[in-house]
This record gives structure tokens, sequence and C-alpha cells, in this order.
């Protein structure tokens, strides 16, 4: 109970940072342009399906406008990078961009799941897509969409010593041009193994968005990756957005 005896909203106070352990994380993606032919494809910006690294390894970024520059004064000048480590522990890196010449980190990622821009000069956002690979260019692991200043990724792994609950997900097709279809999956991979664990439908001539609320959220241990994939569409050129929540708690200690 909270003050005056009103009943305290419990996603609410974890939001707060007042229950200790537990953490709120709410992934969302778009992929803008899916095609008959190319499918399935993972709902993030950079489009085609998402690779996941087998090693952890420090990051190039790069932005294809040259006003996304530390020294200049219009576009993104530093981001921040979040991800786990070859530990799968939680860890972040600053870079201060160069427009169109990479930068490198000295942290090792085995996974980036957001990035997002820190400072930006008159803009207020980046000017171009900010790439975020591997450090031989091998493998893309994110991007920061032209002026959207945020990643935009369905796609998370569960940090070690952690549990994730999913509590909501979510998708929808852009509503334009001839009626069009399309179907999501929810999926999650781990030990060499990728599961489906839901799928659902979305289309213009009917519900253009599917929202799933869990009343028992879905369990997924630590180090598991969870991300969606568009299965089919009917059309080329079809956009999806694409959203999941999860309720993260620290396993360690007394909740091990």
């Amino acid at each position: 109970m909270g003050l005056n005896n009103n009943a305290l909203d419990f996603h609410v106070e974890v939001s707060k940072g007042l229950v200790p352990k537990h953490s709120t994380i709410n992934k969302f993606g778009s992929n803008l342009d899916i095609d008959t032919g190319t499918h399935p494809e993972t709902v993030w910006s950079a489009g085609g399906l998402y690779t996941f690294p087998t090693s952890a390894d420090t990051l190039k970024i790069i932005s294809d406008d040259v006003d996304d520059n530390g020294t200049g004064t219009t576009g993104a000048l530093t981001i921040t990078v979040f991800g786990l480590d070859a530990n799968y522990d939680v860890i972040s890196e600053d870079f201060t961009l160069n427009g169109q010449t990479a930068v490198t980190g000295n942290e090792e990622f085995i996974r980036v799941y957001r990035a997002f821009v820190t400072s930006a000069g008159s803009s207020e956002h980046n000017e171009g897509v900010i790439t975020i690979n591997n450090s031989d260019d091998s493998i893309t692991l994110a991007e920061i969409p032209a002026e959207e200043s945020q990643t935009q990724m369905a796609v998370y792994t569960v940090p070690r010593d952690h549990k994730a609950y999913v509590t909501n997900i979510s998708a929808a097709i852009v509503k334009s041009g001839a009626n069009r279809h399309a179907s999501v999956g929810v999926y999650i991979r781990k030990n060499g193994v990728k599961r489906l664990i839901q799928q659902l439908a979305v289309e213009t001539s009917g519900s253009t968005t599917f929202n799933k609320t869990y009343t028992m959220p879905l369990v997924l241990e630590e180090k598991t990756d969870v991300y969606m994939n568009c299965l089919e569409v009917s059309s080329n050129n079809t956009a999806i957005f694409a959203n999941f929540g999860l309720l993260l708690v620290d396993q360690s200690g007394k909740y091990q």
C-alpha cells in the first residue's frame, strides 16, 4: 500500500527504481521495406535477418553524413552504445562521432541491443544513418536511422544472472496503398537453437495493429536472445513495426 492506503502499481514502482533487483526493458523496432521474396526479415531498421555474433569484439561506428561529427555544429556529436560483454554482463560505451570516418571503441561487445544520440548540434538529431559494426565490418550490430537519434531494433539478449519475463508484445503494418497483410513471429535463441514462441498477424483491411498482454508472463533464462521476425508479407515495400516489453529480474544473491 502507498500513501493514504492507495494501492501501488508494481510496474510503476519498478520504473521508479523502487523495487530492488527489478527493471523494465522496452524494445521496439521497424523494418520499412519488406518484399515478398526476401522474408523472413528481422524487425530492425537495417533490414534483412539479424546476425548474432559468436564472440565479443570492439565496435566500429560511422555515419553516412559528414554533419554527424563531434567537432561540428549541426548533427549528432556523441552516442552511447549498450550491450553485453563476453560474460554476458551489461556494458556501455560512449563514442564521439567523426562523420563519414569510422571511430573505434575499446570495450568488447558480444551483443549490442541499443544505442542513442547523447549530444547534438542545432538539428537536435543525427543527420545521417549511423552504423554500428564489429571491428572488421563483417557484422552490422545496430544502426540509428537518420533523424531518429535512437536504434529501432526488436532484438534483445537476457544478461547473465538474470531472468526476463515477457509482459507484452505488439506489431503493426503501415496502412497505405493496396490491401496488405503480414505475419510476425517472436523467437528465442539459446544453445544454438531458435524457437518460435508467439505468432501473430496484421492486415490493412482489418486490424492494422496486434497487441497482447501476458497475464502470466513468458519466462526467458539468462543469455537467451529474443527477437521479432516478419515471416510473410503479401506485397512488396511493406512496413512493419514491432515491440516487446520485459520485466528483468536480477537472480544474484537472495534471488538466486
